[in-house]
């Protein structure tokens, strides 16, 4: 799949017109239809697409910009997910995306490292851990959840323990670890599989797109 600026800017540079679409090998997966703006509905029976198109605002040279978390994920849910459905019923789905934000996006149950002492306090209690072990001159110290509150010391731990101690346990808690476009693709059996950072030679749609943003502009 593959969404795009079609790369024509108005002198103003206050609009971009930006296409969203999806691609198989077997061609476009819809898009034939009248645009409905509206992606927090699926389109009508029969007419399952995955194009969207939208008028962004200039607000850099990124248009990515354009894109946010809420955005992408209804674009999936109502308009990525029903076009696929539609054009191969009961297959499986294997989507292949870039290291783009908006892919990776957070729910309000994600889970990530860091924060101040009360906060990773507040992240391990969730994740129902009762107490931490810690190394301190090479010996094991146990400190139970009724000490982490203090200020470090031989009677509590530290902020940087906490935060080792939440490495540890977070990757045994994949319901904190998943975003909203796996969260999507798990209940469907589907995969997805993300580029590498920073390889535009594995997505060789990029020439296509330069191509087309060629002519157009």
């Amino acid at each position: 799949w593959r969404r795009e600026c079609l790369g024509q800017r108005y002198k103003s540079k206050k609009e971009r017109e930006i296409l969203l679409h999806a691609i198989t090998k077997f061609g476009l997966l819809g898009g034939g239809e009248v645009n409905n703006p509206d992606l927090s509905s699926t389109l009508p029976p029969g007419q399952e697409s995955a194009q969207h198109f939208f008028i962004g605002g200039y607000i850099g040279d990124d248009y990515h910009q354009n894109m946010d978390d809420d955005f992408f994920i209804n674009w999936t849910k109502n308009r990525f997910i029903p076009a696929f459905k539609s054009k191969f019923p009961n297959k499986k789905c294997i989507l292949i995306l870039d290291n783009a934000n908006y892919h990776h996006a957070p729910g309000p149950d994600y889970m990530k490292l860091g924060g101040t002492k009360k906060v990773l306090i507040e992240k391990l209690k969730k994740l129902e851990v009762k107490s931490i072990k810690v190394e301190r001159e090479g010996k094991q110290v146990e400190f139970k959840q009724s000490t982490w509150n203090g200020r470090g010391g031989k009677l509590s731990p530290t902020v940087k323990e906490l935060n080792e101690s939440l490495r540890v346990e977070l990757p045994k808690h994949k319901e904190f670890q998943t975003t909203e476009i796996q969260k999507l693709f798990d209940r469907e059996r589907w995969q997805l599989i993300y580029t590498p950072p920073y390889t535009p030679e594995v997505q060789p749609i990029e020439k296509v797109w330069a191509y087309v943003k060629h002519i157009i502009a």
